[in-house]
């Protein structure tokens, strides 16, 4: 249980109704609340030379698997992992996360049996961490064996995202993406590199009825999930799974496909460790210039949570959007993708999910976090 407190942020510098300005608020019953009348029931937080800011949104984030696993085959307790990835979300800002969870063909990390049981841990653990922890399932496409059982697996979390993968088909048709990657995929699945590529060639003989088990799954699903496709890499691609209802684009491969979604006013998420580098690490299209040219409207953690906020700060240092425009990437927008009415933004009523950030020599540091209205972190700086 946590013991309810109301605040009282005392001269922020506060992103509030699209601008930034300075003021002070309240957080009353875990909601934001902008009366003049509430300060003296509160106990005051001075907001001097911080940005008050919306509480980052993550709709995209496998970065707990290095907790999980921090080295090839050593696997860690769920619970001490998820303890571990709260603090690391809290000091980066982050007060929602989706957790990438991959259901896939393979054994070992990505299984369906693994997901199940970091599941059954995150459902237990969820009431005594700080951050909102939510599922983000990854549903390889391959892995129609076990699509009987993601109905009832998505359930449990409120706002669900269950994305459409495909990692098999641009692998098995190209001999030298299977050669540069053969090793790792076989290690992650405790598997000889023989078997794997006997495994996945066996799956891909039945390639011909995949779409027919994805419509399967669509039509089980669709009231209880936001669908992604990821990693789209034609427009008939992104076409096809609009008619299944998935209206978000996540890490398109090739700029037309952004442009699709575009046009037909979609959200398009692309990774911030891309952003931040203005290069991706696997040879894909560029997130900085994505954003630059107007095609990218969300971006998520992908593999490094520290990437969201500094990616922030340096678009707006580099002036390719206001820090104001930029944050809308990693909290309003984000929100309105998942239909999240009360979080996102800071205005009065909402949920009262909201960090501070001290701008130093070292860059945006996170010197307090609140979610649902609960000082979550904090660290003082050196003065």
């Amino acid at each position: 249980m946590f013991l309810e407190v109301n605040f009282f942020i005392e001269g922020g510098h506060v992103l509030t109704q699209g601008n930034f300005r300075h003021c002070s608020f309240a957080v009353v019953d875990g909601k934001f609340d902008f009366r003049s009348d509430v300060n003296h029931k509160c106990t005051t937080i001075s907001a001097k030379n911080r940005d008050v800011l919306p509480g980052i949104i993550d709709l995209h984030g496998d970065a707990f698997e290095h907790v999980l696993m921090p080295r090839s085959s050593v696997s860690m307790p769920v619970r001490t992992a998820l303890l571990e990835v709260d603090k690391q979300l809290l000091a980066n800002g982050i007060t929602t996360a989706y957790h990438g969870v991959t259901l896939s063909y393979e054994p070992g990390l990505r299984s369906f049996e693994q997901a199940k049981i970091f599941l059954d841990e995150l459902q237990f653990c969820r009431q005594y961490l700080s951050a909102r922890h939510q599922l983000h399932l990854r549903v390889e496409t391959f892995a129609f064996a076990y699509f009987h059982e993601i109905p009832e697996l998505i359930s449990r979390f409120s706002d669900p995202i269950l994305a459409f993968n495909d990692h098999l088909t641009p692998v098995i048709n190209d001999d030298a993406v299977i050669k540069r990657k053969l090793k790792k995929m076989a290690s992650r699945s405790g598997m000889t590199e023989e078997a794997y590529l006997a495994m996945i060639k066996d799956l891909w003989a039945k390639n011909k009825d995949i779409d027919d088990h994805i419509q399967i799954l669509a039509k089980s699903c669709g009231s209880k999930a936001v669908f992604f496709s990821h990693d789209e890499y034609d427009v008939q691609q992104r076409r096809k799974f609009r008619a299944l209802g998935c209206h978000v684009s996540e890490f398109p491969m090739a700029e037309d496909v952004a442009h699709d979604a575009q046009n037909h006013f979609e959200f398009v998420v692309m990774g911030a460790p891309n952003a931040l580098r203005g290069l991706s690490h696997n040879g894909a299209i560029s997130a900085r210039d994505m954003i630059k040219k107007g095609l990218c409207n969300i971006l998520s953690s992908d593999y490094y949570y520290p990437s969201l906020l500094a990616s922030m700060y340096l678009l707006a240092d580099q002036q390719i959007l206001s820090l104001s425009e930029a944050w809308k990437l990693v909290s309003a927008n984000p929100a309105d993708a998942l239909k999240l009415t009360n979080q996102g933004r800071i205005e009065d009523g909402n949920d009262a999910d909201f960090i501070l950030v001290a701008r130093t020599e070292l860059g945006p540091v996170v010197t307090d976090v609140f979610c649902r209205g609960r000082h979550a972190y904090h660290i003082d700086l050196p003065s």
